[in-house]
């Protein structure tokens, strides 16, 4: 978020009718000159909607060491100011997640006329007044991200030693493999504020590169298989902002407030289900999808549960035929039988290895189920076919592969 804010005040210097250079930045509004001070108020902008006959910009502020009360919002497009409002209900969610005590953040709700916002071609900057200081509110993009479209590579925010990841306001502390030790710290404590990812920087952009080159992805309705305890949730949410969000995880729930907060925030609450105690190779497992979802096919489903071939596969084949034509289904870490230091850890376990050439098998076969496969060092994707949904289809891999008779 720190770039966020930096990359807003050297970019809006010549938009927004803001003076002066990076120490005496002013804005202009209401016939009043406000300095632009980063510290001034904290808050994000979480969407950017069309609503009847115009827009609606929705988020929340935060003036810290402020007396209890409002912060002023000011809205600009192109340098004309299009939206005034001001903070309204409170947000618990935000309060427990940055541990802030005190004057609570807020909710904002300003209102843009069509005339004065094109969705396709402005450029909204949103600012917090207060106290006679003004500051902009970073948020993850100009308008409201369609149900399933990936998030951009510039939303990420990284510490500078690439272990901390703020993604749309949502803070991440990253674990980097068995051997790690989460530096736990005030400012980082997992389950307060933020969660802990289970995936290293190098992974999320193997992720965003591989997406970047898809033509035109929507992942609006998501299964993830393996939460451990819930941190890549709301990674994905975020990533891929879907309709619909199931995860399933073998474990019981832990305590975790700053994920509970997270998938309770009124947004997200009817858009996330989180099926605690459920193995990936739970016959149920297809019937509990089925039912999230509505009965609609799956556009996006990834696999980091156990890594184990037998579950792996069977939610594969309990899964597979769910997936809708064209939609991709992820197996991460399938490579850990080649990597020096496993070998305790998965003894005696047959390798995901054998798994992706059954994959690579039905793909050859050309019967409709697999048409082409994207083969990484973190995950291997695996694209469906023109084959039509078959919800109750029973899949088998090796039904599925020809070979020449010997």
């Amino acid at each position: 978020m720190e770039r966020l804010y930096r990359r807003a005040l050297g970019a809006i210097a010549q938009r927004i009718g803001i003076l002066g250079g990076a120490e005496a930045t002013i804005l202009e509004a209401d016939g009043a000159k406000y300095p632009v001070r980063r510290q001034a108020v904290r808050g994000f902008v979480e969407s950017v909607e069309a609503r009847g006959k115009g827009w609606c910009v929705r988020g929340w502020a935060h003036a810290p060491g402020a007396p209890s009360g409002p912060v002023a919002l000011r809205v600009f497009n192109r340098g004309a100011l299009v939206g005034t409002g001001v903070t309204q209900a409170p947000r618990p969610d935000v309060s427990l997640a940055l541990g802030i005590d005190g004057a609570a953040p807020t909710t904002f709700e300003v209102h843009i006329a069509a005339r004065d916002f094109d969705g396709n071609a402005g450029e909204l900057h949103v600012f917090g007044v207060t106290q006679g200081l003004a500051c902009e509110l970073p948020h993850a993009s100009t308008m409201s991200r369609p149900f399933g479209a990936v998030a951009r590579a510039e939303d990420f925010d990284w510490t500078s030693d690439g272990r901390r990841l703020t993604l749309h306001g949502v803070r991440f502390a990253t674990f980097h493999g068995r051997d790690d030790v989460v530096d736990v710290s005030a400012e980082w404590k997992p389950g307060e504020n933020c969660v802990l990812l289970f995936k290293i920087r190098a992974l999320v952009d193997e992720y965003l590169d591989w997406m970047a080159g898809l033509p035109a992805p929507s992942f609006a309705r998501v299964v993830e298989l393996g939460l451990y305890d819930g941190g890549s949730v709301p990674f994905w949410f975020e990533l891929l902002n879907p309709r619909k969000h199931v995860g399933v995880e073998i474990r019981a729930a832990k305590k975790n407030d700053y994920l509970d907060a997270y998938v309770s925030e009124p947004r997200r609450r009817d858009r996330v289900h989180l099926a605690w105690g459920l193995g990936q190779d739970d016959p149920r497992l297809r019937d509990v999808v089925r039912a999230e979802l509505g009965g609609e096919p799956i556009d996006f489903v990834v696999d980091d549960a156990s890594h184990h071939y037998a579950p792996t596969r069977a939610s594969f084949e309990l899964l597979f035929p769910l997936v809708r034509p064209g939609g991709y289904y992820v197996v991460e870490d399938w490579a850990w039988y080649h990597w020096p230091g496993f070998e305790q850890i998965f003894a005696n376990e047959r390798p995901l290895t054998d798994l992706v050439q059954q994959l690579v098998e039905i793909c050859g076969t050309r019967n409709g189920w697999i048409d082409h496969i994207h083969v990484g060092l973190g995950f291997v994707a695996v694209r469906r076919g023109p084959l039509p949904v078959r919800p109750d289809a029973r899949f088998s891999l090796d039904d599925a592969v020809y070979r020449h008779p010997r």
